[in-house]
């Protein structure tokens, strides 16, 4: 069952990675970081599949959580940086109820 919960895991990191790559205003890096980190979880979901919970797979763990830690503090910064990057007005998507 855990395997199962890291290959979601990893598709699910895998495209949140595509969606901040194809975003232009934030650094490419951020996404190869994501998509390193969620290959970590492909390995844990392999390892603990076909291991069981062996030293390989706790050291997979660990991995996925430094690398996690290190794409999301960047991905902080790096929006606290960024005052101007507001999200879209209602008016800019021509909401009806901008109008009023």
């Amino acid at each position: 069952m855990r395997s199962y919960q890291d290959f979601a895991l990893c598709l699910a990191l895998l495209s949140f990675a595509a969606a901040v790559a194809r975003t232009a205003r934030m650094p490419r890096q951020i996404a190869w970081l994501m998509a390193l980190s969620s290959l970590t979880y492909l390995a844990q979901g392999w390892i603990g599949g076909t291991e069981g919970f062996t030293h390989a797979h706790a050291t997979a763990i660990v991995l996925a959580w430094v690398l996690n830690v290190a794409w999301m503090v960047w991905l902080t910064i790096f929006a606290r940086r960024r005052r101007d990057w507001e999200p879209v007005s209602r008016k800019a998507m021509g909401h009806p109820a901008a109008s009023c």
